[in-house]
């Protein structure tokens, strides 16, 4: 199972990605992480922008090759909305990290849950826990899914699926 430690490792190595990338503009933590330490099982959420004339989906692409090459990752799924994209990954010991890219223009909170790291962001207007509600179904899923991963491998049972694939590794 991941600790904060490897969750602060994973988020500390994907923010140099960002810094030494001309691509990206802004970075942002998003989620559980945002306005609070967090605790032991929370994922890691990160937001970049990327320049206007840059496309997302290179930018994505190369990125989540680097987490599969640095860190084993398990691409699960992609989430779009709007200009952004959101793909969803599990690491090693289950941890969770949702990273997204949108364009520079379109960057910015969309709810309380938002620390800008470096960059600007737009104001936008919130738009309440009601409408992020299929998204939210299946990052549930996915976080019963750790769960039940930590506690197979913590009691020797064996796992299965993609979490077997972040565990295994």
């Amino acid at each position: 199972m991941f600790t904060p430690h490897d969750r602060d490792l994973v988020h500390a190595r994907v923010l140099e990605w960002a810094q030494s990338d001309p691509r990206v503009v802004a970075g942002a933590v998003v989620g559980s992480l945002a306005r609070q330490p967090g605790d032991r099982w929370s994922d890691l959420d990160l937001a970049f922008a990327v320049g206007e004339e840059v496309g997302i989906q290179e930018v994505l692409d190369d990125w989540s090759e680097r987490l599969v090459e640095e860190f084993e990752a398990v691409r699960l799924f992609d989430v779009p909305s709007g200009g952004a994209i959101y793909r969803v990954f599990l690491l090693r010991g289950c941890l969770q990290f949702d990273l997204s890219f949108s364009p520079a223009t379109q960057f910015g909170a969309i709810g309380p849950e938002f620390r800008l790291l470096f960059g600007t962001a737009i104001e936008k207007p919130s738009i309440g826990r009601h409408r992020r509600g299929s998204c939210s179904v299946t990052l549930y899923t996915m976080r019963c899914v750790r769960t039940y991963a930590s506690s197979a491998t913590a009691t020797g049972k064996p796992i299965t699926g993609s979490a077997a694939c972040a565990t295994t590794r």
